[in-house]
């Protein structure tokens, strides 16, 4: 997985007014389905605990997973998981953007050995 930590880039916005007076630069534009940006995140800020995942980390130690990562922004994620139980993740920071555009070659190679390693 590629994740996003989406509860701590909204982590300092505390209600509605906030989010919609302060968009991240880098969301402020974000199309989904023509959803608007308020309507996306609202519920980030809602229920932060909920979009945490290093709150689930219990659930996806018991997985078999492979993080693969553009920064190191997600370690602590990664931390909690392992934290939990460290056999069962890979955890992978490539030098490239979210959508791997200069990796895809890499990307596609490497989520086959993992999947073929199962």
């Amino acid at each position: 997985m590629s994740t996003w930590d989406i509860a701590g880039t909204y982590k300092d916005i505390t209600s509605e007014e906030e989010l919609i007076a302060n968009p991240k630069e880098d969301f402020k534009d974000v199309f989904v389905l023509n959803t608007p940006y308020k309507d996306l995140f609202l519920p980030v800020i809602k229920n932060r605990n909920y979009y945490d995942l290093s709150k689930d980390a219990k659930l996806l130690a018991i997985k078999k997973l492979i993080i693969l990562d553009e920064h190191q922004k997600n370690v602590h994620i990664v931390n909690a998981i392992k934290k939990e139980q460290d056999s069962t993740i890979q955890y992978l920071v490539w030098d490239t953007d979210h959508p791997f555009s200069n990796k895809r070659v890499s990307l596609i190679s490497k989520v086959l050995s993992f999947l073929e390693n199962d």
